[in-house]
């Protein structure tokens, strides 16, 4: 485990659930579940938005932001403000998913994301399963009554890529 991994994602149970950090891409496995399909056996396409919330958040807790911590002592929290899928390919039932996130674009008032939900080919890369959607998300932050505010300078530091 690199230096910047341990630091990011320190091995816990926890951390497991939450998927890894590689370079400047989170990644998060997920197994499709039955509750996740439609009568056939093939993921409902709203539940692609739903797994890649599951990334998103995942993303943040390895970074060590807790969207909990600040909704409970700040008042403020992570709003979607716009998404995009673009559905490629069906997922189906107890299909291994990975979800990557990586950070496109920020500033101080809004972040985006570009998420690629993909399968996991057996004994295969990442890179090398199939895409099931792609997903660009703009996030903001609001405060208690709604109102965007500029991210805390802590957030804004963990989620901007070094360099």
């Amino acid at each position: 485990m690199s230096d910047i991994l341990a630091r990011l994602c320190p091995p816990s149970a926890a951390a497991m659930l939450d998927g890894w950090i590689e370079g400047e891409a989170h990644f998060y496995p997920l197994l499709v579940q039955f509750e996740d399909t439609d009568a056939g056996g093939i993921v409902y396409h709203a539940n692609y938005l739903s797994f890649a919330e599951r990334g998103r958040s995942g993303w943040l807790r390895c970074l060590g932001i807790s969207q909990q911590s600040f909704l409970q002592e700040q008042k403020v929290g992570f709003v979607v403000r716009r998404a995009a899928l673009d559905y490629q390919r069906p997922a189906f039932l107890n299909d291994e998913v990975i979800v990557e996130t990586r950070l496109q674009s920020g500033s101080a008032v809004r972040m985006v994301a570009d998420q690629v939900i993909r399968g996991v080919a057996d004994g295969k890369k990442v890179t090398d399963g199939h895409i099931f959607a792609k997903v660009e998300v703009e996030i903001v932050m609001v405060n208690e009554i709604g109102r965007p505010i500029r991210f805390p300078k802590e957030i804004f530091a963990k989620m901007m890529p070094e360099g």
